[in-house]
């Protein structure tokens, strides 16, 4: 289970980290698809109705070849609403924030919730958090604002509660769904995730909402394509939590951020300034203490980390 304390193998890990890196590419491609999508008449609810029964189908299908449960129980289910719900709140303070505060001071703010986490996970006895892994990690958060360029010198209050308010509801989104994972599965998971995740965005098209559907097949490819990643994204971690916890699986979700600044500045011919490689020197420098094995800070300098 990803909640216990047990001490992964080292193949446990490499597949883990290579998971999450290959979640990390998908995540880097979905603002370049959303892009292209909205410059091609959808709007914000459409995609994610767009990109959630597109995970559906092609999940939905692939389990079907497979002979794959669909079935969870009634009471996880709830949690998987309850996951798509904070899916769907997040994603709403987190356009509410962008609306007061720059893209990249908000990212930033979203994206403290692996620290918390990792601090609930702590807080509950399920992982240990150590000062040198908490280190490293508020280490890696500042490498995200460097390389992010971030701008503080305006900041408003409604801007910071509400990208803080996305930053709790993505934490609560990632707890559940590893509960969920916990009793059915990744595949099972993504698959039920994704179908209420469709089903909300349905009723608040066919309700509050206006449907905007693309207006070419670039836009019906760059929507689907924005499907394909989102789904990725979370059967990648949902398979790298269970083999290394969810705690550990969410501090790496830090090279999200950096990922998807190198694919934009490669894609779009653009060049990071000298301190924004340093910002991502940063990050690649506190994953990879985090990850270590065991050990190899303490015969470096002899002296281990201690719990907090």
């Amino acid at each position: 289970m990803s909640n216990a304390t047990v001490e992964p193998s080292k193949r446990d890990t490499v597949i883990a980290v290579a998971l999450l890196v290959i979640g990390a590419v998908a995540v880097a491609f979905m603002p370049s698809t959303a892009k292209l999508a909205f410059h091609d008449g959808t709007n914000t609810e459409t995609l994610i109705a767009i990109r959630a029964f597109t995970a559906v189908v092609l999940l939905g299908g692939f389990m079907a070849i497979k002979g794959a449960s669909f079935t969870i129980p009634a009471p996880v289910r709830m949690l998987a609403l309850a996951a798509c719900v904070s899916s769907a709140l997040m994603n709403y303070f987190f356009y509410m924030a962008l609306h007061h505060l720059t893209i990249s001071l908000a990212s930033l703010i979203l994206f403290t919730n692996p620290l918390w986490v990792a601090f609930f996970y702590h807080a509950t006895g399920r992982a240990n958090l150590t000062r040198f892994r908490l280190f490293w990690g508020v280490a890696a958060l500042a490498g995200i604002a460097i390389a992010l360029a971030v701008d503080f010198s305006t900041i408003s209050l409604t801007g910071v509660l509400a990208a803080s308010a996305a930053a709790f509801f993505a934490t609560t989104m990632v707890l559940y769904m590893v509960r969920v994972n916990d009793h059915v599965g990744g595949m099972t998971t993504s698959f039920h995730i994704s179908f209420w995740t469709f089903v909300l965005f349905a009723i608040v098209l066919l309700t509050i909402g206006e449907a905007q559907w693309p207006a070419s097949t670039q836009g019906w490819a760059s929507s689907m394509g924005n499907g394909v990643g989102y789904l990725i994204a979370y059967l990648t971690f949902l398979i790298a939590a269970s083999l290394i916890g969810a705690s550990r699986a969410a501090m790496l979700t830090f090279m999200e951020p950096i990922t998807t600044i190198l694919l934009a500045a490669w894609i779009f011919g653009e060049r990071l300034s000298v301190s924004q490689w340093g910002g991502v020197a940063l990050v690649a420098l506190g994953l990879i203490a985090m990850e270590a094995p065991k050990g190899t800070w303490a015969r470096l300098f002899g002296n281990k980390a201690r719990p907090i």
